[in-house]
């Protein structure tokens, strides 16, 4: 359960500000609060045939037009499995009952519209409204209520007519307010007269705008007021359903305080002063309360090539990704796009300030003058009717929505392997449709592999455009996927339940494929590699001879049977095991936050820990990017210290991202003969794997995992067969030397987790563990910025590594460096090979060290110095063919023969004193 203050702790972590006095109230409604009113809760309470009391709900904080919406976090420790039914049970029944009464509250909203809107008075038959004086512009359209607010008629319209949904109010000072409880969706007022012959209807988002466009243009054009830049779409999308032929021109207000936006954010949520420099590096700003704050923003594109900033902002465990965009222009792009035949224009300004909240076509009038409006508005016009051909999509924004940011003027994220060319016309980019979606093979259909969704290829085209569609099915990279791999679907959304069907041929030839050269089958529903005389069992023996004997029963060589995340092998000759990652990405920062401060707790305790805590998230999200990348490093997180949160991390979170992809192995798996348990992973985490006497036996298999290409696949009484390495390696230990790190190692990402977990962390974890904590923090990784991380990229050095690697020196290395490093009694320098190898001997018997034969310390030793046999004179003997190892000399010293070395370093070494 969650009590009130534990539910008030939860929105002052999530940033909402401070409650006023009385609240919160739990009262099922929502409640608005804080500056501009923009924090907002809902909360509701549920009572139990038990007596208890469940507290649910959410809140957020609107940005513009989302309002980040976080739930209320249950605490279910101490309650039965039939009270958690029951509260689940009446919270779906709460929100069916507030789904209806949302209905008939915009019901009572438009019957109370219509009677307000009766009352009033024309707004040509009264005094004019302080609003229109100030905007200086006429009334069209609208009345003014007893209370002198000016209404403007929310309207629903269709081909059948139009029927008032609500009304905006508009009082002297400029505050607006709808009806309460209206639907606002597609709701819009139109000025002017449109019919069948219209050549062109203009959609703003504020009445101010259409009706100066309209003043401008000598009230020649129709145009809709769209009230917000969120119901831009809606309209766009009823016109075009009425008016197909018509050209939409969007008047977009241009948003562009970006910059200005983060500088207040920074303020407001983080309390830090800063003049934001957006050029994708890490800039540490200190905030009033002392708290460093750690800023990376980085201009972006969006899908509609609109220019927008993606801030990263840490402060301690606090992780927020922020994005900042100009929503005017956005939404005008997406909306022309997703209709067709549609066009953007906004105002050019001549001279604007950068923090100038001049966006609109009225500013620009008070700004400027009616005839710089008439005559951009006109130009736009122009191009849309006459030199755009029918169906396309041009765009007037200002210049510096190309010029900014100057090409490679910036860091951006890696560089898609995809053409520049051709431009998409579709919300979604060329690349997202790579990565997720692919060819239903046998068909035209299009399988999302991100939401489940299986669409016909118009709903494809629509939403990438015809050339974005186009740029896909032509692409060397496109993903094939067969019908057998899909799961059940319903007007095309996977569901959980479905079967390949009853027992018959049909189902027979379209779930099983013979393996030729064997006698096994592939079982697509299944997903495995099963005996023929197994399936025959299980089907009944006449069916499984009528299947080996039909025509059209399939048939593939066993070398054909892989497994390609990448989804690009041609499906006419293979069978791709790949299924797709089972959870649906779920945006929540709140749950993605949980996981965050698991995961920073688990590198804190190495000096670099926040280099490492973006390293390892890079690593992380690398493979969920890009399906199908082979990791070229693993992770390593060991300590002694038990309850840090390794397991949980990346066995409780992680590892259900990947479903049956996913694995957990230890030292069973590794001396296993048989090796099918690697087949078909993508992630597998290692627990405790190597003993100490096995450490070194098995990191030979270990090392492949990590960088091989392929890897042998072996079954019990099947064939053996090779399957690509897609695995990526974590491993798990308690033990220091986990695993022997050499020191020149490329391989491993190591981090001793020292710091217990936060019990209160640890206990919200626990409660959302079976709440979606895997697919929002799956989704905060398809997002996050990994910048060039590759699969190549370099582990970083810790501390905890270098341990590691002296740990696991050999003597005679330690030896040498304790040397080379003037740690020792014994000049560094070049000497004979018996005259070091004595050195060495009391180095061991010092140290407690078993020395190894001189022949075998002399050739180890030269992997490092030079070794051959020269002509030296030692004292007053006579010049001897002796093995000697060569050092350069320092710089700045007096060069001395190669005798002289080596009879300083004897007497040095005193073959009569100590090393």
């Amino acid at each position: 359960m969650a009590t009130l203050e534990q539910i008030i702790d939860q929105m002052s972590d999530a940033g909402l500000p401070p409650l006023p006095s009385g609240h919160p109230v739990v009262d099922g409604k929502i409640h608005r609060f804080g500056r501009d009113k923009k924090a907002w809760y809902v909360l509701r309470e549920i009572d139990l045939r038990s007596g208890k009391r469940v507290v649910t709900g959410s809140f957020g904080i609107w940005r513009g037009d989302d309002n980040n919406a976080i739930p209320v976090k249950l605490d279910w420790d101490g309650v039965t499995a039939e009270d958690r039914a029951e509260a689940e049970r009446k919270q779906a029944e709460h929100q069916r009952a507030e789904a209806e009464q949302k209905l008939r509250d915009a019901e009572l909203a438009a019957n109370r519209a219509r009677v307000a809107w009766g009352d009033a008075s024309n707004a040509t038959d009264v005094e004019p409204h302080d609003y229109l004086e100030r905007k200086r512009i006429t009334c069209e359209g609208t009345r003014i209520d007893a209370k002198g607010q000016l209404l403007v008629p929310a309207r629903k319209y269709s081909g059948t007519g139009a029927v008032l949904a609500g009304l905006q109010k508009i009082a002297a000072d400029g505050g607006k307010r709808f009806s309460s409880g209206m639907d606002m969706i597609g709701a819009c007022c139109l000025l002017g007269k449109v019919n069948q012959d219209t050549p062109l209807i203009e959609i703003g988002e504020g009445y101010a705008t259409c009706e100066t466009v309209r003043m401008a243009t000598g009230f020649d054009t129709p145009a809709m007021v769209a009230f917000n830049a969120g119901n831009l779409l809606a309209v766009a999308q009823q016109l075009r359903s009425d008016f197909p032929n018509t050209h939409l021109l969007l008047l977009a207000d241009d948003d562009m305080r970006v910059v200005a936006r983060l500088r207040e954010a920074l303020l407001k949520d983080f309390e830090a002063e800063w003049d934001p420099v957006v050029d994708g590096a890490d800039h540490q700003v200190e905030a009033k309360n002392g708290d460093i704050v750690q800023v990376r923003a980085t201009w972006r594109r969006d899908a509609t090539d609109t220019d927008y900033i993606e801030a990263d902002i840490r402060a301690g465990r606090r992780v927020q990704l922020r994005k900042f965009e100009n929503a005017g222009i956005s939404r005008a792009r997406a909306a022309a796009r997703a209709v067709g035949n549609a066009s953007v224009v906004c105002p050019v300004f001549t001279d604007r300030a950068p923090d100038s909240k001049d966006s609109d076509f009225n500013d620009l009038f008070l700004a400027e003058s009616l005839d710089v409006v008439r005559d951009q508005v006109r130009a736009a016009r122009s191009r849309a009717l006459i030199v755009a051909p029918a169906g396309a999509l041009d765009d007037d924004v200002p210049a510096h929505f190309d010029d900014t940011p100057a090409p490679g003027a910036l860091p951006a994220s890696p560089a898609p392997s995809v053409p520049a060319e051709p431009v998409m016309k579709g919300i979604f980019t060329l690349q997202w449709a790579l990565e997720h979606c692919a060819l239903v093979h046998g068909s035209t259909d299009v399988w999302d592999s991100l939401n489940k969704l299986r669409m016909k290829r118009a709903a494809f085209v629509d939403m990438m455009g015809k050339e974005g569609a186009a740029a896909w099915s032509s692409h060397a990279d496109r993903r094939a996927i067969s019908p057998r791999n899909l799961p059940k679907t319903i007007r095309g959304v996977a569901v959980d339940e479905g079967g390949a069907g009853a027992d018959n041929i049909v189902m027979m030839l379209d779930r099983y494929t013979l393996l030729y050269g064997t006698k096994t089958v592939w079982d697509a529903e299944k997903r495995t590699v099963i005996a023929y005389d197994a399936m025959a069992l299980a089907r009944g023996s006449d069916l499984a001879s009528r299947w080996i004997g039909h025509p059209m029963h399939r048939e593939v060589d066993l070398d054909k049977l892989v497994f390609d995340p990448t989804q690009r092998v041609d499906l006419d000759t293979h069978i791709n095991m790949f299924q797709g990652f089972p959870l649906t990405p779920k945006k929540d920062q709140a749950k993605a936050d949980l996981a965050l401060g698991l995961l920073y707790s688990l590198c804190s305790s190495e000096a670099n820990c926040d280099e490492i805590f973006h390293w390892v998230l890079s690593w992380l999200a690398y493979p969920l990017q890009h399906p199908g990348a082979k990791m070229q490093t693993a992770l390593l997180f060991f300590g002694e210290k038990q309850g840090t949160g390794k397991s949980l991390f990346f066995e409780g979170i992680i590892k259900p991202i990947y479903g049956e992809h996913g694995a957990t192995g230890g030292q069973h798996q590794l001396e296993a003969q048989y090796t099918h348990w690697r087949s078909q992973k993508l992630f597998v985490l290692f627990e405790e794997i190597l003993s100490r006497q096995d450490k070194y036996s098995h990191f030979g298999l270990i090392k492949h995992m990590i960088t091989g290409r392929d890897m042998p696949i072996s079954q019990k009484f099947k064939d053996d067969r090779t399957e690509a390495n897609h695995m990526n390696v974590v491993m798990l230990s308690n033990e220091f030397q986990a695993v022997p790190i050499e020191p020149e190692d490329r391989r491993f990402e190591v981090v001793e987790a020292r710091n217990p977990l936060d019990p209160s962390l640890l206990k919200d974890i626990q409660a959302a563990l079976d709440d979606g904590l895997s697919a929002a923090f799956y989704a905060f990784l398809l997002d996050y910025p990994i910048g060039d991380f590759t699969p190549h990229t370099k582990p970083i050095m810790t501390a905890s590594k270098e341990r590691m690697i002296n740990f696991g020196r050999p003597d005679w290395e330690a030896f040498f460096l304790a040397w080379a490093a003037g740690e020792l009694n014994v000049p560094y320098c070049s000497c004979l090979s018996e005259d070091l190898y004595l050195a060495y001997s009391r180095y061991c018997k010092r140290y407690g060290f078993r020395a190894m034969t001189l022949t075998r310390f002399a050739e180890l030793i030269a992997q490092r110095i030079k070794k051959d046999r020269q002509w030296v004179t030692i004292g007053s003997s006579a010049k001897r063919l002796l093995t000697v190892f060569h050092v350069p000399q320092p710089e700045g010293e007096d060069p001395k023969s190669l005798s002289q070395q080596c009879e300083r370093f004897r007497k040095l070494d005193e073959i009569e004193g100590t090393a």
